[in-house]
């Protein structure tokens, strides 16, 4: 039951009411998505360090036996030591359709995957060298399907005014989130913060209600 409860870092700072700094993310959670309700601008930083703690790599599901996590192999593996825009994807062991074909077979039954599952099918269709450029365009897709009014764009230095930090967001806490219908609920509860996938093909065009939703919850004296 640990990895219920495992702590990731990912950079969501807010610069002022319109900017936030953040890290790229593989389909990244729903509390990852809510934290950019307010935002007009996402800025990141290729030239920053990767960081293996972070997860750019990985996303998380719900399957028929709970929650499961889908990572994308990089080229050298995790423990590199290069700049983010570097970090290359491995191509061996066809990942793309074994993580497609995972997607599939959890969220086919979903209420929303008629509408949306055959674009995010063409999405592993489409080859990245580089992992920077495939989590820029899934995070592209997400934002456009749950309607976030955003740009995001990548900047070569930080702001000179900027104190950077990392905020830690907790991929599952025992409580905290807003509830809603998920595939396999009846078997396993309710399992909080996982990808936005999860959310979009459950909740449709509801989704940024709910990010929305969670947005206040998570920060009530902000909203």
């Amino acid at each position: 039951m640990e990895a219920f409860f495992k702590i990731f870092k990912a950079m969501s700072q807010i610069v002022n009411n319109n900017k936030q700094i953040i890290e790229l993310q593989y389909f990244g959670s729903t509390e990852f998505y809510s934290s950019l309700i307010k935002s007009t601008h996402a800025v990141f930083y290729p030239e920053w360090m990767y960081q293996k703690s972070h997860h750019p790599n990985r996303t998380w599901l719900y399957g028929p036996n709970g929650r499961l996590s889908l990572s994308i192999p990089l080229l050298g593996g995790r423990n590199q030591k290069c700049s983010f825009r570097d970090v290359q994807i491995a191509e061996d062991g066809n990942w793309r359709r074994i993580h497609w074909r995972t997607i599939h077979d959890a969220y086919r039954k979903s209420p929303w995957f008629e509408e949306y599952g055959w674009q995010v099918e063409n999405l592993y269709q489409k080859h990245r060298k580089f992992l920077m450029d495939w989590n820029m365009e899934t995070m592209e897709w997400a934002k456009k399907v749950v309607g976030l009014k955003l740009d995001i764009l990548a900047q070569t230095e930080p702001d000179a005014d900027l104190n950077l930090s990392f905020r830690k967001l907790a991929v599952n806490e025992p409580n905290g989130f807003p509830v809603y219908q998920q595939v396999f609920m009846e078997k396993f509860g309710f399992i909080n913060n996982l990808s936005v996938l999860d959310l979009i093909f459950c909740k449709g065009p509801e989704a940024i209600d709910y990010l929305k939703k969670l947005h206040t919850h998570k920060n009530p004296l902000h909203s």
